[in-house]
């Protein structure tokens, strides 16, 4: 779900009000990969050291795990 709610047009499925809320956490997804993307370009080009780049790494993704439950909370189910 988190796959699908992740692409851009994943706000046209949504109610107006959740339009909004989704595009502002696919915003802090994508800034979060990107931070974990920059991570991997530093350790690589020897800037970080592994140790640094675990360590930072563990706490974005934990930081993007939560942004993506949210994500996920933004879909309501009519029952």
């Amino acid at each position: 779900m988190v796959a699908r709610l992740s692409q851009p047009d994943a706000a046209d499925l949504l109610s107006v009000d959740d339009r909004d809320d989704l595009r502002a956490l696919q915003g802090r997804s994508a800034a979060i990969q990107e931070r974990i993307d920059d991570l991997a370009t530093g350790l690589e080009e020897g800037v970080l050291t592994l140790a640094a780049v675990r360590k930072s790494s563990e706490r974005l993704r934990a930081e993007l795990a939560k942004v993506e439950v949210e994500m996920a909370g933004t879909v309501r189910t009519d029952s």
